[in-house]
């Protein structure tokens, strides 16, 4: 009888998002994630670019199904927070902090705590580190060297647009693409697949993956 060997499942690629969550109106007391318009537009950037990089997995081998998880970043209740907090940064594999206070000149506190203990975990070495701020915001002394992505928000709501939105999904989607590499989650390539090795081939391949008048199957060679 042959025994039937079973592969272990990679861990999947962990995304945890920290910003200063929209305050509730007053007769309001919790504002849930779904109304909450700022981590709606975070979410959609953010999930639109891991969608980007699975449609390209699939392109270099069916059998390859990507597992990319997006969360806000908050404790769990019945523990201590710090606690929890630690462990799920520990884990992240990238890590978006939007330092922005509630006004231009203030940064969040809670949000630096996490994005130091980020830092002291050494996710910026690995390029797991994303910060964003507000066009005109405050930005720390402390972390000059590091890049930000500014954004701008809009006047009737909290929902953001970045100032390069190009080249913050461009970075993010190398990031993961990385990631997914060194766990071996790409698979080998297909006969029929550009090797992504560069960011122009990566841009041309997302954008056949992505256009419906392009799905059509490619001839191997």
């Amino acid at each position: 009888m042959i025994e039937a060997k079973t592969m272990s499942k990679p861990f999947p690629i962990q995304v945890f998002v920290s910003y200063e969550w929209t305050k509730p109106e007053k007769d309001e007391k919790h504002l849930l994630p779904n109304s909450d318009p700022k981590w709606q537009s975070l979410r959609k950037i953010l999930e639109d670019v891991a969608n980007e990089v699975k449609e390209l997995a699939k392109r270099r081998s069916n059998s390859v199904q990507l597992d990319i998880r997006v969360n806000r970043l908050r404790g769990r209740h019945g523990s201590l927070l710090i606690h929890t907090l630690r462990e799920r940064i520990q884990r992240a594999d990238i890590f978006v902090a939007d330092i922005a206070g509630s006004t231009l000149d203030t940064c969040n506190s809670n949000v630096m705590i996490e994005l130091g203990m980020t830092l002291a975990y050494g996710k910026l070495e690995s390029n797991g580190i994303y910060v964003l701020s507000p066009v005109n915001g405050k930005k720390p002394s402390d972390l000059n060297g590091i890049l930000y992505t500014e954004y701008d928000l809009a006047k009737d709501n909290d929902s953001m647009k970045l100032v390069d939105n190009n080249g913050f999904r461009a970075a993010l989607r190398t990031s993961i693409i990385d990631i997914a590499r060194d766990r071996g989650m790409f698979g080998p390539p297909n006969e029929a697949t550009v090797e992504l090795d560069d960011e122009e081939n990566a841009n041309k391949e997302i954008a056949k993956a992505t256009s419906p008048r392009q799905r059509t199957p490619t001839k191997s060679i």
